[in-house]
């Protein structure tokens, strides 16, 4: 059902010209529940109407499409916003098959500016031999650097976490 329904929001947002912009909201909905325990929680308990689900979630996307805003409240009022995430990723997989390109997340401990991401895509473009549109997540427990996550599966890890503990491991083994 998941696929259909990406089929028909993808000819959606091609006639509206918001194509890159639904996914890129959907993934950044998925992002901010995931990283906002309380509303999560209150996004899954049924003890909350349908109604008062969708009201907050409106508030909180003000500036967020029509069409996304709509399919956040349809898998509300049907109870399935937990769905949230198969829809975004699977919606992201047919965006990056349809634009024949790939897509990911630069996730950086700070934020990163437009041309640091420019700079990012150009030379993964490059390497992996299609363009590439990377989207910012921030995740402080990366410390600094950055990880490159190709939705298709590459993953790139810069980060300074990563390299202590590859530091960690070295003397380990040498001990």
């Amino acid at each position: 059902m998941i696929d259909f329904d990406c089929e028909m929001l993808y000819s959606l947002t091609e006639r509206e010209n918001l194509t890159l912009k639904v996914e890129s909201e959907l993934f950044a909905l998925y992002n901010f529940i995931k990283e906002n325990f309380e509303l999560k929680v209150t996004l899954d308990d049924p003890k909350f109407s349908a109604e008062f689900k969708i009201g907050l979630l409106n508030q909180l996307l003000p500036d967020y499409s029509e069409i996304t805003r709509s399919l956040a409240n349809q898998l509300i009022e049907s109870g399935k916003a937990s769905q949230l995430y198969k829809l975004s990723h699977a919606f992201s997989l047919l965006v990056a098959q349809k634009k024949q390109c790939l897509l990911g997340e630069m996730v950086c401990a700070h934020p990163a500016t437009a041309a640091q991401l420019q700079a990012a895509e150009t030379i993964l473009t490059k390497k992996l031999g299609k363009k590439v549109r990377l989207k910012i997540r921030l995740d402080p427990d990366i410390l600094g650097g950055l990880v490159i996550k190709i939705l298709q599966g590459n993953i790139i890890d810069l980060s300074l976490a990563n390299k202590l503990v590859q530091l960690r491991d070295q003397i380990s083994a040498a001990v």
